[in-house]
């Protein structure tokens, strides 16, 4: 009798909701056009309907915003400006001078002041909600996630800038307990495998569903706005300055596993199809936001 009775509690429970970041410049900034139309249709902001959020290089510093500042998508549009981002790519006099590019193509002291800005000494157990972003550690050779409830102490500034700190580009940076770490996309640029694995330990007795069509449809956006073989275009999406700018930040991030981050993208479709049933925000908000978004980034 209370094994059914338990069963029934359980199955009234509230789902808890875990959204997912993809690395990638410009899906990054994108990504903030979707979401906004999100919260317009549903009149809820997005940190308010998620429970958990995880995220890769830029999409990681997406979710230490919502998670770790509770703003909304309207002011996370502001830290994405065109002035931020010049400034996360600032070199050193020498680095100008020298014919030879020997260093990381930007210092990184740019990206760490742009960061300051915004989460000033704010540590990963002062997140509001539930945060990971992935790394990895170039001493022990392994991917390392840095989240609010392993790893509280490490500031949210240091774990900004190591979930972005892509090779060839930016330096390899140091946290705050001494190791050395860079961008986590080289592991796994799609961390919904990750977030969806982290958020059953969290909520044990839950049922968790997570938010991916963001990752989905942006990940053909990361990779060009059109499709050719030789000179012959075969599809082409019309996109707005801003996008098509973004679009060399994308190819700034160094994605060498491309074949395992395809892998892993077929993997977390078979989880979403299987957990995801159904959504807190009812579907015409999700359809209505994804309509606008699209005019919105190609400028129709």
């Amino acid at each position: 009798m209370r094994r059914f009775f338990n069963s029934f509690i359980q199955i009234k429970r509230k789902p808890k909701l875990v959204l997912s970041f993809d690395g990638g410049g410009v899906r990054a900034i994108a990504s903030i056009v979707f979401l906004k139309q999100l919260e317009i249709a549903s009149g809820k902001k997005i940190f308010d309907v998620f429970d958990f959020f995880i995220g890769t290089s830029a999409g990681g510093i997406n979710a230490l915003n919502i998670a770790g500042r509770g703003v909304s998508c309207f002011d996370l549009e502001e830290f994405w400006s065109k002035e931020n981002l010049s400034k996360t790519m600032s070199k050193s006099f020498w680095d100008n001078a020298s014919f030879l590019q020997t260093k990381p193509k930007y210092d990184g002291e740019g990206k760490r002041e742009v960061f300051f800005d915004y989460f000033k000494d704010k540590s990963l157990g002062e997140s509001k909600k539930p945060v990971a972003v992935l790394t990895y550690d170039v001493e022990n050779r392994r991917p390392r996630l840095l989240s609010s409830y392993d790893s509280p102490g490490i500031k949210m500034v240091s774990a900004a800038s190591a979930t972005s700190a892509a090779p060839i580009y930016y330096p390899t940076h140091e946290i705050d307990d001494g190791t050395w770490l860079i961008d986590g996309g080289i592991v796994a640029n799609n961390p919904s495998l990750i977030g969806y694995s982290e958020a059953k330990k969290m909520f044990s007795n839950s049922e968790i569903k997570i938010f991916f069509i963001v990752s989905l449809f942006l990940t053909f956006w990361a990779l060009s706005n059109k499709i050719s073989i030789g000179s012959i275009t075969l599809i082409e999406m019309p996109l707005n300055k801003f996008i098509l700018g973004g679009l060399s930040i994308v190819k700034s991030t160094g994605r060498v596993f491309w074949v395992v981050n395809y892998f892993l993208l077929f993997l977390s479709i078979i989880i979403i199809f299987k957990s995801f049933r159904e959504i807190l925000i009812s579907p015409p908000a999700v359809t209505q936001a994804f309509k606008k978004s699209a005019l919105c980034t190609t400028g129709l």
